[in-house]
């Protein structure tokens, strides 16, 4: 299930995203921006989606946003290794898709 994060999904954000952006620290020699972003921030500005399991865990998540230049942001994408190959990163970007197509956004912007 896909769903709007809440901030009781913080802890289990940031780790998803930790373990899905840890391999490539030392091949760019810094923590990528979603390692260290302000979680709780996005959250409470309603930026955040999360995949959850069956147990309603987040496994997988996605930031996106309205830009003022008449398109969808997609901030970040992050799924979990242990969930990788499953389809959920494409689930979360149509997730993405369908909310720009509902505000009438023609494009998604990385």
């Amino acid at each position: 299930m896909i769903r709007p994060a809440c901030l009781g999904d913080e802890t289990a954000i940031r780790e998803c995203t930790i373990s899905a952006y840890q391999r490539y620290v030392a091949v760019i020699g810094r923590k990528p921006a979603p390692m260290t972003a302000d979680v709780t921030s996005q959250i409470m500005a309603g930026h955040v989606y999360v995949a959850t399991d069956d147990e309603d865990r987040p496994v997988g998540v996605i930031v996106f946003y309205p830009d003022d230049d008449n398109a969808m942001i997609l901030e970040n994408i992050a799924v979990a290794p242990e969930y990788e190959g499953k389809g959920i990163g494409k689930r979360l970007i149509a997730t993405c898709e369908n909310a720009a197509r509902k505000q009438g956004f023609p494009h998604v912007r990385l």
